[in-house]
């Protein structure tokens, strides 16, 4: 690992802590109210879903592939639906995984 790549890492890490941490230090006495407080809680769904949910209905790009042959759509759907039954995000991401795997192995090859 040559001086400048070292270089780099330590001025993305310093960067990345002094952001975080300033941002706690002089905040950290502001109180949200609870509505925006609840309205915030749903930011990482949000994110999860925005993340997930095109690679699901696109998994080879443009276009999407609605359809009963797309293994990503039927493991997707499964796993939403075992997670809102069973409420066990581990059952949830097991099965989820295991579906894709046989689908894309022996099912639908």
């Amino acid at each position: 690992m040559g001086i400048d790549l070292a270089a780099a890492i330590a001025g993305m890490t310093l960067v990345t802590y002094l952001t975080r941490s300033l941002f706690t230090v002089f905040i950290s006495e502001v109180r949200i109210p609870p509505f925006w407080n609840r309205a915030l809680s749903f930011v990482p769904l949000a994110v999860l879903t925005a993340l997930v949910s095109p690679y699901l209905a696109a998994p080879s790009g443009p276009g999407p592939l609605i359809s009963t042959l797309n293994p990503y759509l039927i493991a997707g759907c499964v796993t939403l639906l075992l997670a809102r039954w069973s409420r066990n995000l581990l059952v949830s991401a097991i099965t989820g995984t295991a579906l894709f795997l046989i689908l894309t192995r022996f099912l639908l090859q």
